[in-house]
């Protein structure tokens, strides 16, 4: 065999080599993408009857600032049929909207309505998550920027709530097998 003939033959065994380390590289991310399906659908879809239930406000924040626990005027929401209520430390309704949800990539883009005075028909935008007991909202009010992320700017409103479980005086008796 002469010199260009082991040129040709190295040649080819390189580019066989570089094949099989392309094949095994894209075998080996198609393996790690099957052993984590969170990568390629990272949220399912939120709907309304995945929020129902009460909840306490643990957190706010307006116009990109935190605020005290004293500010925070509501005390619990409430999540019903495409309903949401905001209720003071005496169960006084503060807000009552109508909601409807659209997927959104953090969560849910969330669309409400005031349906009670003193601001029955005033519109708000925002953003809704929901991980476990936890649901994060944040809002604009009309003429403010709709929020695109968990960040408040002026004119936008977000907080932070934990699922309230029911009173022990709801919750049934535990059953005691008879004998």
């Amino acid at each position: 065999m002469n010199d260009r003939e082991r040129i040709i033959n190295l040649t080819g065994v390189c580019l066989l080599a570089l094949c099989l380390l392309a094949l095994s590289v894209q075998a080996q991310g198609q393996e790690q993408d099957q052993r984590s399906p969170a990568k390629k659908n990272p949220t399912r879809e939120l709907k309304a009857s995945d929020l129902e239930g009460t909840y306490r406000i643990i957190r706010g924040e307006m116009d990109g600032k935190e605020l005290k626990p004293e500010e925070l005027k509501a005390q619990q929401v409430v999540f019903t049929d495409q309903q949401i209520k905001t209720l003071d430390a005496e169960d006084g309704e503060l807000y009552v909207a109508k909601f409807q949800l659209q997927p959104h990539e953090l969560g849910a883009h969330i669309v409400m309505e005031s349906i009670k005075p003193p601001m029955p028909g005033i519109g708000a935008v925002g953003l809704i998550h929901k991980d476990e007991d936890v649901v994060k909202l944040i809002y604009g009010f009309p003429n403010a920027e709709a929020p695109g992320e968990f960040k408040t700017k002026k004119g936008q409103h977000m907080f932070v709530m934990l699922k309230q479980s029911a009173p022990e005086s709801l919750k049934p008796a535990a059953v005691i097998p008879a004998n």
